[in-house]
């Protein structure tokens, strides 16, 4: 009886030492070059990170990350940094704590997608507590456009519901913008307030689309 426990045990335990030993692995030199390199290869050269550190797989940061298209690298996000509660698994959530980068930097849109992208379905609640984009640059793909910064928070349910919550200033201008969202049992709500100069993001987009704006959407509440 006791051989047939000590093998029981030995059989539970194992999963759970293979376990620690593979993030052992990833957290050190080498076991974060392969991950690097993984990421590389199998986004087929159109996710390039650089610069992996922080705790995998659960707090990583990286230096520098790039997506790119058969054109070129098209974003650059440098400084980025990603915290998760490993605890909300078992609950069914991703909930993310922090999700930031130092600086977002657009230097065209990207190719349109070859093939339609289908339905995203979630395997878990979402929820993201911080977000937080010190820069934003959107000036190559958008000339004209202020560097702005984006803090908020958000939280997606698989039944369709959520919410999102975004404050953006621009960097060196007086403009705001916050935004208020929730979809509750299939019922939509929405707030937009706006404090914006002349040339400003708004209607700096507005312009390159082509859309005519309300002489006072400067001052939206």
């Amino acid at each position: 009886m006791g051989r047939i426990l000590r093998n029981l045990l030995a059989s539970l335990l194992l999963p759970v030492a293979l376990l620690a030993a593979l993030l052992l692995a990833l957290n050190t030199d080498p076991g974060r070059r392969l991950v690097t390199w993984g990421l590389a290869e199998l986004s087929g050269g159109q996710i390039v990170p650089t610069g992996l550190s922080g705790t995998l797989p659960f707090a990583p940061r990286l230096e520098r990350l790039e997506l790119r298209d058969a054109q070129g690298t098209w974003l650059v996000i440098e400084d980025a940094a990603l915290a998760i509660d490993a605890g909300r698994l078992l609950h069914g959530e991703l909930a993310v704590k922090t999700l930031g980068a130092g600086r977002v930097a657009a230097t065209r849109l990207p190719e349109p997608a070859q093939e339609p992208v289908g339905s995203i379905r979630l395997l878990f609640a979402l929820s993201v507590a911080r977000l937080d984009i010190r820069e934003l640059d959107l000036v190559r793909a958008l000339p004209g456009a202020p560097r702005i910064a984006i803090q908020g928070s958000g939280s997606v349910a698989g039944a369709g519901d959520g919410d999102l919550s975004l404050a953006i200033k621009a960097l060196e201008r007086t403009d705001r913008y916050r935004l208020q969202a929730a979809v509750v049992a299939g019922q939509y709500a929405a707030g937009l307030a706006i404090r914006e100069g002349a040339g400003g993001l708004i209607q700096v987009l507005a312009q390159a689309l082509g859309v005519t704006l309300p002489d006072d959407v400067g001052t939206w509440r």
